[in-house]
């Protein structure tokens, strides 16, 4: 749908193809849009749209005048047409109204069509820039890509040239004429395809042909140097060969000479070879010696020429030749010597087994005739044979052992005679009546044994009788221990269920009082908790050091105590746990304690100087009206009284006295100096401020107040209603310089705390009646965790170059100096 046929403006688009006519709805608006609902077409003649005759068209906005002729509306006109041609029964305001409202609409419509249409045309704008864009990005991509291709092919005839340049480079003295021509062959094909890369590449190509001509004369003066060498290693061989020669030859004839010697020993040797079963032991020991002899002239030999060839060896060398020849005449002559050694071996042999056999020889002859002799002496006949008589007396003179009836049968029985012994089988008798002593002697042992066995059992048992009741003792006196330890586990259970909270978080809601009973109570109780460990501890002791003479039952012992040892060791440290618990929470409750006292003295003093600022009275003012005259006392009593009649300070009944006595160190009551002393009020900087001329905020600036400063109260703190701050006049501690300090500012931020007058120690350390640490003495010992108020800050002992302060510990309320920090770095003081 648009404005002409064959037109390049499009208003509205159907997708509906189908249809012969155009549809009267589901028009999308602009043609790429959505369906716009409101564009309906309606059918109908080209003559009804044109003024019937006689009439003429109604000018755009004017209603037709009153008379004027209209006909009735065509069927077929459009909603625009038919609400143009009026019915004459509406009024002309109706028709007018009407009127107005068509050509708004068609106004409306206009303006929609002239907005799609310059949205039709913006698009198309943008198509055509992008598509200009497009040819424009192909162009530059095009010429990308010719540059690379030309790039590339560059590349590759440096690379064709480069390759035979390197070939070039690797050149021998037989090759360098070829490759020098493929070279500027080369270069000549490729020269115009290398572009800008070809001076580069030439001059790359005469750079290598003068190295590679360097290379080759190098190589062919090096190839001269070998040749000169190879000479001359050539002429050194063959005097070398030479030499070795003649020192061979030596060697040979010394090896000759010990083959000689060797020969002559085995002649000298021969007669031992061929000695007679039967011959004497002189003899063969006679010609042993004489095989001695020879094999040692040999082994001279033998070694005086393995020294020669050894040297000779040296001699010749480690070349090539040296070793060639050495494999050709020196290790021949080496397997002859080792030849000449093993037939010596076997000449020492020959000479060590004869020696043994006519030693053997000779000790058989000797034992023979001492068997014949001893024979002979208890042969009392002379007959040649033993009888039994006799046989009796040998055997108690040589083994001293009877023999019996029995004996002697058995005797007898296996030498196979008739009651005697004859010579052959005097050897036998021996054996026999030496075995019959060793049985004898065997079961007398056995039988001895066998009673000891007896008697060793019978101590066993009367010994296991003993262990065994003092066992039964010992475990007495251990079920005794053993049932005290245990009472003591049960009771130390019941206080570590007591002391629990003392360890626990707990412990965080209790008050001072309260946290303070609990470890006095824990305390309390652990007492007799340690008297019966100790008690128990003591028994252990006691059974310990008891003598036993019993390895067993001492061991046992020993066992039992180990076990009821460890039990009281972990129960010690169970004791040790609550006790550091309780020393923890004691510490804690002390501070806390004094935390929630000084947050009471705080309250209390500050009210009082609130008081006294608004009547305008100093600090002796107030006691005079307070207490009466300068002579009168401040009790707990009369304190509390005035501490009530404060406003907005509330003080439980139980805690007045733990108040007063806090106040004043434990003294029942006190004068009106300690009472002023008692109200000065401290604060503390925590975080950077000034210090003001006077209370006005804007007034002249005296020095700035760092974190950390303690200041003391002079006046205030009194509230400027004008800027909306708290205000106070103060002293400052480190300097003494008085003047104003903002305590709170308008935005709520806080610059000052009430405090800073209290230390805790958090090292043991001396308190000592003078600031020089060297020259006083020392008072006490300040406690870890006790608290100290500050009478005078920090000042220098210039004698330990440490910062030290004076006050008063409250505990018990001595005064004196204590060091804050050491010289070394070590704190020995914190502010709380």
């Amino acid at each position: 749908f648009g404005p002409k046929v064959g037109g390049d403006q499009v208003w509205a688009y159907n997708g509906n193809k189908a249809s012969p006519l155009p549809p009267l709805g589901g028009w999308q608006v602009p043609w790429d849009g959505p369906v716009d609902a409101y564009l309906k077409l309606t059918m109908g003649q080209a003559a009804a749209a044109a003024p019937r005759p006689g009439t003429m068209p109604l000018p755009y906005g004017m209603p037709p005048q009153q008379g004027q002729p209209q006909g009735p509306p065509h069927p077929g006109m459009s909603p625009v047409a038919q609400a143009g041609h009026m019915s004459p029964q509406l009024s002309q305001a109706e028709q007018f109204a009407r009127s107005q409202q068509q050509h708004q609409s068609m106004a409306s419509r206009e303006q929609e069509r002239r907005m799609r249409e310059d949205e039709i045309r913006k698009r198309q704008q943008e198509k055509e820039e992008e598509m200009q864009r497009r040819e424009a990005y192909e162009a530059e991509m095009r010429r990308k890509r010719e540059e690379e291709d030309a790039l590339r092919r560059e590349q590759a005839a440096a690379s064709m040239v480069r390759q035979v340049i390197a070939r070039v480079r690797m050149a021998t003295p037989e090759s360098f004429d070829q490759l020098r021509a493929e070279l500027e062959s080369t270069l000549a094909e490729q020269i115009e395809r290398m572009g800008p890369q070809c001076e580069a590449v030439q001059v790359e190509a005469e750079k290598s042909l003068l190295q590679a001509q360097e290379r080759v004369d190098q190589i062919t003066e090096n190839r001269i140097l070998e040749e000169r060498k190879a000479l001359e290693e050539e002429s050194r061989k063959r005097e070398e060969a030479v030499r070795i020669d003649k020192l061979a030859a030596t060697a040979a004839t010394e090896i000759a000479d010990v083959e000689k010697t060797l020969e002559t020993a085995q002649e000298a040797a021969k007669p031992t070879t061929e000695l007679a079963e039967d011959a004497t032991p002189e003899l063969m020991l006679s010609s042993a010696e004489a095989t001695e002899q020879a094999w040692q002239l040999v082994h001279k030999a033998c070694d005086a020429a393995s020294k020669s060839l050894t040297d000779r060896r040296v001699e010749v060398g480690q070349s090539d030749v040296a070793i060639f020849k050495l494999r050709e005449h020196f290790v021949p002559l080496f397997r002859k010597l080792a030849v000449c050694r093993r037939a010596t071996e076997r000449l020492v042999e020959l000479g060590r087994s004869t020696k043994e056999k006519a030693n053997r020889k000779a000790a058989a002859i000797k034992k023979e005739k001492e068997l014949r002799d001893q024979f002979a002496k208890y042969d009392g006949d002379g007959d040649g044979k033993m009888n039994r008589q006799e046989v009796i007396a040998f055997a108690k003179a040589e083994y001293e052992f009877d023999l019996n009836d029995d004996h002697l049968e058995r005797l007898f029985t296996t030498l196979g005679e008739d009651g005697v012994v004859p010579l052959d089988k005097f050897q036998r008798l021996r054996t026999i009546v030496a075995i019959a002593r060793s049985d004898h002697r065997a079961r007398e042992k056995k039988a001895e044994e066998e009673a000891k066995e007896k008697l060793r059992k019978e101590e066993e048992a009367k010994k296991a009788e003993l262990i065994n009741a003092q066992k039964a003792e010992v475990q007495k006196a251990i079920d005794a221990a053993s049932e005290m330890l245990k009472g003591v586990t049960e009771e130390t259970g019941k206080v570590q269920t007591l002391a629990a909270p003392l360890s626990s978080s707990s412990s965080d809601n209790m008050s001072g009082e309260e946290l303070k009973d609990l470890v006095a109570r824990s305390e309390e109780a652990l007492v007799p908790c340690k008297e019966s460990l100790a008690g128990v501890v003591s028994k252990l002791t006691e059974l310990e050091s008891e003598k036993i003479e019993e390895a067993e039952v001492k061991s046992f012992q020993m066992r039992e105590i180990a076990t009821l040892q460890a039990s009281a060791k972990k129960l010690r440290g169970d004791m040790e746990r609550i006790a550091s618990a309780a020393l923890s929470a004691k510490e804690t409750a002390t501070r806390r304690m004094h935390s929630e006292l000084e947050a009471l003295r705080n309250a209390a003093v500050t009210a009082l100087r609130e008081r006294m600022v608004s009547k305008s009275q100093t600090s002796s003012q107030l006691f005079d009206e307070a207490f009466g005259s300068a002579e009168s006392k401040v009790t707990s009593e009369n304190f509390s009284q005035l501490v009530k009649s404060l406003p907005g300070v509330e003080v439980p009944d139980s805690r007045s006295e733990s108040l007063f006595l806090h106040l004043t160190a434990g003294q029942p009551s006190i004068g009106k100096d300690q009472f002023v002393e008692l109200i000065r009020l401290f604060y503390k900087v925590v975080k950077q401020s000034v210090l003001g001329e006077s209370q006005s905020i804007k007034s002249k600036t005296l020095r700035r107040l760092e974190a950390g400063e303690i200041v003391e109260v002079v006046e205030g703190p009194t509230k400027d209603d004008g800027v909306g701050v708290i205000r106070l006049r103060c002293r400052a501690v480190k300097d003494e310089v008085e003047g104003w300090v903002t305590v709170t500012g308008n935005q709520g931020t806080v610059f000052l705390e009430q405090g800073g007058n209290t230390m805790a120690c958090v090292k043991e350390t001396p308190m000592t009646d003078g600031l020089s640490v060297e020259s006083s003495k020392t008072i006490r010992r300040i406690s870890r965790g006790e608290v100290i108020e500050v009478i005078e800050f920090p000042k220098k002992d210039e004698s330990m170059n440490v910062m030290r302060i004076k006050g008063k510990a409250k505990l018990d309320g001595t005064t004196g100096w204590v060091t804050v920090m050491g010289n070394q770095g070590t704190t020995f003081l914190e502010f709380c």
